[in-house]
């Protein structure tokens, strides 16, 4: 173990011999950016299980659809763990050193899935806030051509540009914001995960002739995005966060959902055709229309449809769990008033000045206990009718 660790310091340069192109290659080499881009290259390998990836994508796109926001603290350490795990027995080199074989392997990777499963679900606000900044990151990479005509007035705008988003992330994924969030956006990612999963497999069953039989699940998910690519599922997620702004606001589901709606209709033609921008002149490179309509159009449809029923079912739902929850403390309030709550509260308030009263008596002094409204009016009702009073009552007076 010393032998690998001094021959990987023994590859750095000196501190004062890094540069941005070092910096960009020592990161580009990391263990972690290494495993995403193989993860990358298996997705899109078609000799990978493609029908299995898009049957997980289809259950788990289903899932988000109907109760993302519901579940979504167990669906974020889940994942997070699966991660994990994934990573763990991807790095063969290091595990030889670490493990006595593959059932250590397996021992290990169980163990880090583990540990990360509850870190996350334990500490679940702090990671919704870095995944909250991350995703505001995201956003503004995507997003980034907005600011290329303020490059030469601003020099700064990109750096500002994320800032931005970034903490609009954080504020959105807050505990306050999320709940109505997620239920507008995890149907829209949810949604994506369906309508791809259902073309790959209709496809390699020969069901859907518009695709290839050969089609992978992520090249099939990338069609539905268009030329435009990241940046239209960043705006279609953005056009979600508006629409769970909008039910914010006015407590109306269909509202929020029509805007949703509306929204990836008009994706789904700009995926499709372009919106006719060929048409009229030269389309921007975002906008140009692929070769091939009918996936693109259908595929984009199918996404619309599910994720507005899924956005309507949870918006619907949260809203009750609102309306309950108000009326719960509603009739708390009305019991507590029914029960003589205040008089109570002012009996305890008596109470508490006697007792504090008490030690400044003289010596000698018998001090005064101390009686209830409801004493009071007993004895007054037996001396009415010509009851006696009992000797605990005269002492409870004297």
């Amino acid at each position: 173990m010393d032998k690998v660790l001094a021959s990987g310091c023994a590859k750095l340069p000196l501190p004062s011999n890094f540069s941005l192109h070092l910096d960009m290659q020592f990161t580009m080499g990391s263990p972690i950016i290494v495993f995403a881009r193989s993860t990358n290259t298996w997705l899109h390998d078609a000799g990978a299980p493609q029908g299995r990836i898009a049957l997980t994508a289809i259950v788990f796109g289903l899932f988000m659809c109907a109760c993302g926001s519901m579940i979504w603290k167990f669906v974020f350490a889940f994942v997070v763990a699966a991660l994990g795990v994934c990573f763990v027995l991807y790095e063969e080199e290091s595990l030889p050193l670490m493990t006595s074989g593959p059932d250590g392997n397996l021992v290990l990777a169980g163990q880090t899935g583990l540990t990360l499963f509850l870190a996350v679900f334990l500490g679940f606000e702090g990671s919704q806030i870095l995944l909250g900044s991350c995703v505001g990151l995201l956003v503004a990479l995507a997003t980034e051509g907005v600011t290329l005509s303020f490059q030469e007035n601003i020099p700064y705008v990109k750096f500002v540009w994320s800032c931005v988003w970034a903490a609009l992330g954080m504020i959105i994924f807050h505990d306050h914001c999320r709940q109505t969030m997620l239920a507008s956006v995890a149907p829209i990612l949810g949604a994506l995960l369906f309508a791809s999963g259902a073309g790959t497999v209709a496809a390699q069953s020969g069901v859907f002739k518009a695709l290839s039989p050969d089609i992978v699940w992520l090249d099939a998910a990338s069609a539905l995005l268009g030329s435009a690519g990241s940046s239209h599922l960043a705006v279609m997620c953005v056009i979600g966060v508006v629409s769970a702004a909008v039910f914010g606001l006015s407590k109306n589901e269909k509202v929020a959902v029509g805007i949703m709606g509306f929204g990836l209709f008009v994706g789904a033609l700009a995926s499709a055709t372009g919106l006719g921008c060929s048409l009229v002149g030269k389309c921007p490179p975002w906008l140009t229309p692929p070769e091939q309509w009918t996936w693109p159009l259908l595929g984009g449809l199918t996404w619309m449809l599910a994720a507005v029923l899924g956005a309507l079912i949870q918006l619907q739902q949260l809203k009750t769990d609102e309306d309950r929850e108000e009326k719960r403390k509603n009739k708390k309030k009305k019991t507590r008033k029914g029960t003589g709550g205040d008089k109570d509260s002012d009996d305890d308030d008596d109470a508490e000045k006697s007792r504090e009263t008490q030690p400044f008596l003289e010596p000698g002094t018998q001090p005064q206990l101390q009686t209830s409204h409801r004493d009071v009016s007993y004895s007054s009702h037996n001396d009415d009718h010509g009851g006696g009073t009992s000797p605990g009552s005269r002492r409870g007076r004297h």
